[in-house]
C-alpha cells in the first residue's frame, strides 16, 4: 500500500470571539505537528500576545485553536481555568502533547497594572510614564 503523508495544512476557525489559525508541519513520522499560532484576531509579535481584550478567559484564547493542539494559560507556574479572567503577564503555551511548541507573553490591551481589568489605576500608571518619560513631576509641588 503507498502511503501519503501530509505535507502542511492551514487550519482556520472562527467563533463569535476568536478567529486563529495554526501553523502545521510534517514530522518524521508524517504525522503534522503544531508548531505557532497566528491569529486575525490577536498579534504574535516578538514573544507576545497581544490584543486580547479585558475580560478574556483562556477558553475565549482556545476557542480559535483546532484539535490538533493546545493553548495552556498559566499565571506563573499556575495553570489557569477556562473561566479565569486573564491579566497582562499571563503565559500562553502552545503545546504539541506534551511538549511545548510555542511560548509567549499575554497582554490585554489597556491592562497596565497586569491585574487583568482597564480602570483609572491603568491611566493614572500610563500618565505617570508619560510625565517620567517627559521629565515633569505629578503630584503636589513642595
Amino acid at each position: 500500500m503507498n502511503k501519503r503523508f501530509l505535507r502542511t495544512l492551514s487550519v482556520c476557525v472562527a467563533t463569535a470571539s476568536v478567529m486563529a489559525s495554526l501553523t502545521l508541519a510534517p514530522t518524521t513520522a508524517g504525522a503534522a505537528k503544531v508548531t505557532s499560532i497566528t491569529s486575525s484576531n490577536f498579534t504574535v509579535d516578538n514573544g507576545y500576545l497581544r490584543g486580547v481584550y479585558a475580560g478574556s478567559t483562556p477558553a475565549h484564547i482556545n476557542a480559535g485553536v483546532d484539535q490538533n493542539g493546545s493553548v495552556n494559560l498559566y499565571r506563573g507556574t499556575t495553570k489557569l481555568g477556562d473561566s479565569e479572567k486573564l491579566q497582562t503577564g499571563d503565559t500562553v503555551k502552545l503545546m504539541n502533547g506534551s511538549s511545548v511548541a510555542q511560548t509567549l507573553s499575554l497582554v490585554i490591551t489597556g491592562d497596565v497594572n497586569g491585574d487583568g481589568t482597564v480602570n483609572l489605576s491603568d491611566v493614572s500608571k500610563t500618565l505617570q510614564a508619560i510625565a517620567k518619560w517627559e521629565g515633569v513631576v505629578l503630584g503636589p509641588t513642595a
